[in-house]
């Protein structure tokens, strides 16, 4: 991998400010993914394992921007103009042969675990071409401005752009996609006492209609790679911030209006594509702070009401979206022990509620598969009083899902067994 960066800071004048960065990264990489799809027929389960792997392809990224800060005092009032651009590009070589999928048989569900030989991949003979192409710039402009003590307004535009490209192996263009949009943000924030904020936030964007994997539920992915048309999201959330004591509690309702994404089914393979919108309306509370001097607690619980709103394809309207849970909780802990300075003692819980895995049409009946709730939990250890060669160190023990619960993290992904990790810190 090769990294590549650069950022500049210049005051003009005592109220004028530039400021402009750039980044290059460069990603040689291979995948290699085994997965399995269990189905259900005549009173028993079976499963299906299958391979896929990637042959070596080559990912380029280049993100830049540059803006102009300009601020203004005005009587009572405080303005701050921000003006200039942002963008990124992506491109992806890869052989023409890339990507080769292997059945590895259908077997009976079982306790036990199936072992099979890993199979041999001839893939990645073949001369390399560009596959895709992806470009975005944004122009934007944007207000600060405090009216008074309680008043304040954050407003913007930003000029959206954004270019897909996919290729074919012989350096054809397969699918084309340009989208220019332009998209406001608004917040409006009240204050009526020192510590307590009320606000309500407006926002839509232009954003990449997303890219197929080359594989999805153990099956290949006819459209695998490619990118998808650009897309436009809503936003609307009112909340409120409180800071009482030692701790900042916050409380949010929102609603994000986007296009619907998926994995459409074929049979024997998926398809990646847009397909109406999705709706999604939630609940979302959390608590920072110390409870104790030597007790910090960060904790919160998201309650959300995702629903398919318009669609093509009938038996997904009302539906939940892919992986998509209808809560989520978690809870972490630091206490400073008291009899051993600088050691303290770290741990928590993540709740991740139902979420769905497919959802499907057998006999025209829509059926879902759920992938059920998990918990995990995670404690550890920080000692920050030692100097190795005069220099401040951090020693880190953790120890993440310690009840080794096994769980979906979602579609074809199980999530991490238990882990111990040991690291340490220095500053220099």
């Amino acid at each position: 991998m090769d990294v590549l960066g650069a950022t500049v800071t210049y005051d003009v004048m005592r109220n004028i400010k530039f400021r402009a960065a750039y980044q290059y990264v460069d990603i040689e990489s291979e995948n290699l993914y085994a997965g399995d799809n269990i189905s259900y027929s005549n009173g028993s389960y079976s499963c299906s394992l299958a391979s896929l792997y990637n042959a070596p392809h080559v990912q380029r990224n280049q993100a830049w921007y540059a803006f102009t800060d300009y601020d203004l005092d005005l009587l009572s009032i405080k303005a701050k103009t921000t003006f200039g651009l942002y963008g990124s590009s992506y491109s992806r070589r890869q052989h023409q042969d890339n990507t080769l999928f292997k059945g590895l048989g259908s077997f009976p569900v079982s306790a036990d675990p199936v072992y099979v030989a890993r199979p041999t991949f001839t893939n990645g003979a073949q001369p390399y071409f560009r596959q895709q192409q992806l470009d975005q710039t944004n122009w934007i402009i944007g207000e600060d401005i405090a009216f008074n003590e309680q008043w304040s307004l954050l407003a913007g535009a930003s000029l959206a752009d954004i270019k897909a490209t996919n290729f074919n192996t012989n350096g054809t263009v397969s699918s084309y996609f340009d989208k220019t949009r332009l998209t406001p943000t608004a917040s409006l924030i009240y204050k009526p006492l020192p510590w307590l904020t009320g606000y309500g936030t407006y926002i839509q964007s232009l954003e990449n209609g997303g890219t197929a994997s080359t594989s999805f539920s153990s099956l290949p992915v006819t459209n695998a790679s490619q990118a998808l048309s650009p897309t436009t999201s809503e936003q609307v959330e009112i909340g409120a911030k409180a800071n009482v004591s030692q701790i900042l509690l916050t409380a949010a309702l929102f609603q994000i209006d986007k296009t619907n994404t998926y994995y459409k089914s074929n049979g024997g393979s998926y398809t990646f594509i847009n397909d109406g919108r999705q709706l999604h309306r939630g609940l979302e509370m959390t608590a920072t702070g110390k409870i104790l001097g030597d007790l910090t607690v960060t904790g919160g619980f998201t309650l959300l009401d995702a629903k398919i709103a318009q669609t093509n394809t009938f038996y997904l309207l009302a539906s939940l979206p892919l992986a998509r849970q209808k809560n989520m909780g978690k809870l972490y802990v630091e206490y400073c022990l008291p009899f051993v300075q600088g050691l303290t003692l770290t741990g928590g819980f993540n709740y991740v509620g139902p979420q769905v895995g497919n959802v499907f049409a057998p006999t025209n009946v829509r059926a879902i598969e759920w992938l059920p709730s998990y918990v995990t939990g995670d404690i550890g250890l920080r000692y920050e009083e030692t100097r190795i060669f005069d220099t401040e160190t951090i020693w880190r023990l953790d120890v993440t899902n310690i009840a080794n619960a096994s769980y979906w993290q979602q579609t074809e992904m199980l999530g991490a067994p238990r882990t111990v990790a040991v690291s340490a810190t220095a500053k220099f």
